[in-house]
């Protein structure tokens, strides 16, 4: 089997002697890389499977605890439903019964814009130092189209259904697959969302509680920015200096766009060119969304809304979003705090039979000075000539527990090296700041690349940021499975429904190998080859 990652590397002095001081440190010891068996994240595969088609989609988890530090994890999920797990990492809880969809979020009977229902694009987010977990889903008001909404509650009352801030919306607006962040140290609240084909990044600031009018933090700032894509960026913090950093897509360029609680803007910054991901033509057949399926011009895998698929289009592909993601850390090196933020995004490139192809990309990025921030490394998951598509790009970044003095980086994507009908869940890991990866071979599957609806199999993969106390990272993901309902999608013989898994990565020292370090069997090492942007 074909593999390979391209790295490009620039690093500044400060980032030279503490990418040595690793090094160093990986000569003397020896570890042992621990993939979990996903499971599924609500109930396990066969009630999910059968409650109704469709049933999850872009599950969204982030690290909680409570008093008992029994509820260490939670999702918001699509259509107003959210869960979570306590104790053991794979003992998920859905609520009482085997077959539970989760738990509804209620919404606030008073809310000042007549709030009826909540739909999906959802988002999560926790806040430390108000010990509330916040959940963000569309809100459908009677009054207007639909608007912000967003519920909070403290994770230890999840339990007992208790919900201190039913869902309200945040203000009269719009707003397309938001993203919702609570950053402590300047207490504020930022939600970005897709707004008339701008990027509109709301904050509310000093909330005692939840946001908005109805728990009295009205909005105090507002920013539109013009000329990106709309549906592709992230939020995160810079733990350097508590601002807003904001990961974008604008004209096939990868951004870092910087702002303070008041939404004033520090700096913008070019992390990489020629990045282009968007709706269109990509691999050959494909006119609607951007990447294969299963069934490509046939009547397998195709959507059931049309009568026993007769009426189906047979160039219909998966809809992925191309959505960048950002997670970052801290490191104290001789009493100085060095920053990073680590981005993962899909790209489209020209393979050896002339169509374009998705490939996902890596990079580091330090952002110590926010002013002058500087690339560290930069990674392609494979050369862009290959006729196969790596998509739904993620990344997430741990320093905390074990690996407190060696942050360590989970990189994940969906590939169909194998062909549409058998996409794997794949990536790598590295354990000092991107200076080497080392593959996961397979996490899951093979599984079909089906058709279920205009959601794909899910737009992307998730995980929990800074991954648990630990040092343990987390990541979720949407896979097609079987089910026996007639009313699902008919693929291979088989009907399909879509839920989510999510799986752990953990490290532990070992004695020293006569041999070197562990090497990845299933794809082969990985090795550096001379890129090109």
């Amino acid at each position: 089997m074909k593999s390979s990652l391209n790295a490009i590397v620039k690093i500044d002095e400060n980032w030279v002697y503490l990418l040595v001081v690793f090094l160093l440190f990986t000569n003397c010891i020896s570890e042992k890389r621990i993939i979990d068996d996903p499971v599924y994240l609500i109930g396990g595969e066969s009630p999910r499977a059968n409650v109704n088609c469709n049933q999850e989609f872009e599950a969204v988890p982030s690290s909680v605890t409570n008093p008992r530090g029994e509820i260490k994890w939670f999702a918001s999920l699509g259509f107003n439903r959210m869960t979570y797990a306590k104790s053991l990492w794979s003992n998920w809880s859905g609520g009482s019964g085997t077959s539970s969809t989760g738990f509804e979020v209620p919404i606030n009977p008073n809310d000042p814009f007549d709030l009826q229902s909540l739909s999906g694009d959802s988002w999560s987010t926790y806040s430390e130092a108000k010990n509330l977990a916040y959940f963000y889903f569309i809100g459908r008001p009677n009054s207007f189209n639909s608007c912000v909404a967003v519920a909070a509650t403290s994770p230890e009352k999840l339990e007992t259904g208790e919900w201190e801030y039913p869902a309200t919306c945040l203000f009269r607006s719009r707003g397309d697959q938001c993203a919702i962040l609570q950053i402590d140290a300047t207490n504020t609240f930022f939600s970005a969302c897709k707004v008339d084909g701008k990027i509109r990044i709301q904050a509310f600031k000093n909330c005692s509680g939840a946001p908005g009018p109805a728990y009295g933090c009205p909005l105090s700032a507002l920013v539109d920015i013009s000329g990106a894509n709309a549906l592709q960026f992230s939020l995160a913090e810079n733990p350097c200096t508590g601002n807003l950093i904001l990961v974008y897509r604008s004209n096939g360029e990868i951004r870092l766009r910087f702002y303070d609680e008041n939404l004033i803007q520090i700096n913008d910054f070019m992390v990489r060119d020629n990045q282009s991901f968007a709706n269109g033509q990509t691999n050959a057949g494909c006119t609607n969304g951007t990447i294969r399926r299963c069934g490509l011009g046939s009547s397998d895998c195709c959507n059931m809304s049309t009568s026993n698929c007769q009426d189906a289009p047979t160039g219909q592909c998966l809809r992925v979003n191309g959505r960048p993601s950002i997670d970052t850390y801290k490191k104290n090196l001789g009493g100085i705090d060095l920053c990073g933020a680590v981005l993962a995004y899909d790209a489209l490139v020209k393979g050896e039979d002339g169509n374009l192809w998705s490939k996902s990309r890596l990079d580091i990025v330090d952002i110590s000075s926010e002013t002058s921030p500087e690339i560290v490394t930069q990674w392609s998951s494979t050369s862009g000539d290959f006729n196969w598509n790596h998509y739904s790009s993620y990344a997430v970044v741990t320093n905390k527990g074990p690996n407190a003095k060696r942050p360590r980086i989970a990189w994940f994507w969906l590939t169909d090296i194998r062909g549409a009908c058998n996409v794997i869940a794949e990536g790598a890991t590295s354990s000092n700041l991107g200076g080497s990866m080392q593959a996961t071979g397979i996490i899951s599957g093979p599984f079909p690349g089906v058709y279920t609806n205009t959601f794909g199999i899910g737009d992307y993969f998730r995980g929990i940021k800074g991954g648990d106390v630990d040092g343990s990272l987390y990541v979720s993901w949407g896979e097609p499975i079987i089910t026996t309902r007639s009313s699902c999608v008919p693929c291979k013989g088989d009907t399909w429904n879509l839920s989510t898994k999510i799986t752990r990565i953990s490290w532990e020292r070992i004695r020293k190998q006569k041999g070197g370090p562990i090497k990845n069997t299933s794809l082969g090492p990985l090795n550096k080859l001379s890129p090109s942007r």
